[in-house]
């Protein structure tokens, strides 16, 4: 238990050292790591100690990458809908306030993952499965259905109607509907005809993810001329426990949902989670979504060991599986004060953090951070994938720039996954595939 302590500590730490840094995802640490254990011979030492480092990597990936959503507003795919509000509060100075809310979500999460998902899920997931097991397609498109009705026209002004005006109102809408598709496009041809190499076989996706969600606001960063605003000390945003409790509730909905379900990722249930709730204030809005994250990213790999399920969600635990071997009984409570020991220590690092990339922003710039971390998504995707990673990053790129271009939502660009996999979970994957051209 000591080593499985040291080693969440040694993920926390290894995770506070880079997921600050845009462009940097957890998976694309994970895959580096796994490459070299596969190297080392799969050393059965090292696999022991394995899921403790991973979840307080997982953990330390959702509390500090909070940093870059706020400040440099480089979200992954499941931060995608915090942007505004936190932009916004950068904009007024109070990007601490906006850190607090949404990094102290993520603990919250955590506390969730341990005490409500931890204790109740051995007893009631094993049954939720059972019953909704075979209802998990169209579940999922009723899902993709809401998401795609809900991309609304966004002009407000008053003028004539006519043509012109339905042009005017189907611009961010249509933009929407364009990304959905050629994500989803995108997403069959990698699950059919990837061009990444079959050893990165287990990294397919990410060129794509960090084309669609990295690249293009790293992009706009390097061309912009914004400068960072000067920030004030944290208000009293901690003192009023109402949006935390609505936020939590709200986060563990969505967050569980996006856990739980295939496919589902944590923005998603993020999405769907808020608009039940009806949460409009901006203080409940950050904190859900630092909960939603950690409950779907914790929760999620927390389920590969949860017995009565041992379900496989989430990238870390496609990857993990293959390598740490069977789950053991005594895997699922390492795993929990893994994750109930890494988020202590996430929590006494993240305002020292803070003030860190604070100053770096302050004295180096939107414009060379995203150039530096351009770079570094750039050589993390020939790592990991080769060049035909590169490929995949460019088309992505192109597609992820229709929502920053068009000002649509760049949750529809999550189409890479739910087209194919609802497909395939609808039994007509492969027909589809073939009237493409992909089998």
């Amino acid at each position: 238990m000591i080593l499985a302590c040291l080693a969440s500590i040694a993920g926390v730490l290894v995770a506070a050292a880079t997921s600050w840094f845009p462009g940097i995802h957890v998976y694309n640490l994970l895959g580096m790591l796994l490459i070299w254990i596969h190297r080392a011979g799969n050393d059965a030492g090292l696999s022991q100690v394995l899921l403790p480092f991973v979840a307080g990597l997982i953990v330390g990936y959702v509390v500090f990458s909070t940093l870059p959503t706020v400040l440099l507003s480089v979200p992954d795919e499941s931060a995608m809908f915090t942007v505004m509000p936190a932009q916004r509060y950068v904009l007024d100075g109070r990007a601490m306030d906006a850190v607090i809310l949404t990094g102290g979500g993520a603990l919250v999460g955590a506390v969730l993952v341990v005490v409500v998902v931890g204790l109740l899920g051995p007893r009631f997931l094993p049954i939720v499965r059972r019953v909704l097991d075979p209802h998990m397609h169209w579940i999922l498109w009723c899902a993709v259905a809401f998401m795609i009705m809900s991309e609304w026209p966004k002009e407000t002004g008053l003028m004539q109607g006519g043509w012109r005006r339905l042009a005017m109102s189907w611009r961010s809408t249509g933009a929407g509907l364009l990304a959905f598709a050629l994500s989803g496009w995108l997403g069959f041809v990698l699950f059919y005809k990837s061009p990444v190499p079959a050893f990165s076989a287990f990294q397919n996706l990410a060129p794509a993810f960090a084309g669609l969600f990295t690249m293009p606001w790293l992009l706009t960063n390097m061309v912009s001329r914004v400068r960072f605003p000067e920030q004030g000390m944290p208000s009293h945003v901690g003192r009023d426990p109402v949006p935390w409790l609505q936020g939590a509730l709200v986060g563990l909905a969505g967050g569980g949902m996006a856990a739980f379900m295939p496919v589902v990722t944590g923005g998603l249930g993020s999405f769907l989670a808020g608009h039940a709730s009806g949460a409009r204030d901006d203080r409940t809005f950050l904190v859900s979504q630092g909960v939603s994250r950690m409950v779907y990213y914790a929760g999620g790999f927390l389920l590969l060991v949860m017995p009565g399920v041992f379900m496989t969600r989430g990238g870390a635990a496609w990857m993990v599986r293959g390598v740490s071997g069977h789950p053991e009984s005594d895997d699922y409570w390492t795993m929990l004060t893994a994750i109930a020991l890494s988020s202590a220590v996430a929590a006494l690092l993240l305002l020292p953090m803070t003030g860190i990339v604070m100053r770096l922003v302050t004295r180096f710039g939107y414009r060379w951070i995203s150039a530096a971390a351009a770079v570094v998504t750039l050589a993390i995707v020939v790592v990991l994938t080769g060049w035909g990673g590169l490929v995949v990053l460019a088309v992505s790129t192109l597609v992820g720039l229709i929502p920053v271009a068009c000002g649509t939502r760049r949750l529809n660009l999550l189409g890479i996954l739910l087209v194919p996999m609802g497909c395939r979970l609808s039994g007509v994957a492969d027909r589809i595939a073939g009237w493409m051209g992909l089998l």
